[in-house]
């Protein structure tokens, strides 16, 4: 079995795909003796044809069957063939893979003065896995990915100020209510740019999400419920882990913005000028 055939099969064994309901065969409570089919004034001809149609209802529903799982597989490689440049089924096996532990491990990333230097590499990066765009709608993914890995990914963006892809990893980071900023584990990170970047990277998100929650969003809800708000005992505000206090800033300022933009608070703080403005869109 090749690479991309077990990342197949073992993707679909993981999907959920929407629930069909089977239709009953007209067989089904049929009496099966003849004493009954007399009681009921049912001679055998009678049932002999009933029994007919009925197989060949049964024909036509697991053809039915087939023609609809043959459907929802074909819809689910073309999900994966609009990753660019990309195999569908290496992402598919991916996806799945490693199987002796739940969540993904962190990959390597791109120190932030390369991707000063050539902002392409974001962009080689953020697709080297697939569209995360697209994997970020994937079950499989999304519970499987972790807030130090989206961390790591919004410092990518942030570096290349891709604007557009720092609005959907804050807004996916937003939706995982089950991902405390308070709980993201202290990376360590030997790029002392890149260091300083993720820990103001974490200090604008409980900026931004504070923000809404503010307004009366909650996180996980795409529903304002004033009623639910009301009811609170206390405001779910998010607040920052220990370690980022102590990440001190870079010697020489690193501007990853256009001449004149101010950039965030955060970052500026650590000498770093970047603009995250896009942490609290709605």
């Amino acid at each position: 079995m090749t690479y991309e055939a077990l990342g197949l099969l073992l993707y679909f064994s993981t999907c959920r795909p929407p629930r069909r309901r089977r239709q009953t065969p007209a067989c089904v409570g049929l009496p099966c003796n003849l004493h009954a089919l007399k009681e009921k004034g049912i001679d055998s001809a009678t049932f002999s044809l009933r029994c007919l149609l009925a197989s060949a209802s049964s024909s036509v529903a697991f053809l039915g069957d087939l023609d609809y799982w043959t459907t929802y597989i074909i819809k689910l490689l073309t999900q994966f063939e609009e990753f660019p440049a990309h195999r569908p089924f290496r992402i598919a096996f991916n996806l799945i893979w490693p199987l002796h532990r739940i969540h993904y491990a962190l990959p390597p990333s791109p120190a932030p003065l390369d991707i000063l230097a050539r902002r392409e590499i974001a962009q080689e990066y953020l697709y080297r896995d697939g569209h995360y765009d697209q994997l970020r709608s994937v079950w499989v993914f999304t519970i499987r990915d972790t807030p130090i890995r989206s961390i790591y990914r919004l410092c990518v963006s942030v570096c290349a100020q891709d604007h557009n892809e720092i609005m959907l990893e804050s807004q996916y980071f937003w939706r995982h209510k089950d991902w405390v900023i308070r709980d993201i584990p202290d990376p360590r990170d030997p790029d002392r740019v890149r260091y300083a970047m993720l820990a103001s990277i974490v200090e604008e998100l409980v900026a931004a999400f504070n923000y809404k929650i503010g307004l009366g969003l909650r996180r996980g809800t795409a529903i304002y419920d004033s009623e639910a708000i009301a009811n609170e005992q206390t405001r779910p505000e998010e607040s920052c882990p220990e370690w980022v206090s102590q990440v001190s800033g870079v010697d020489n300022l690193v501007n990853f913005c256009r001449e004149g933009d101010q950039g965030m608070p955060a970052f500026r703080e650590r000498n770093i000028i970047a603009d995250v403005s896009q942490f609290r869109n709605i």
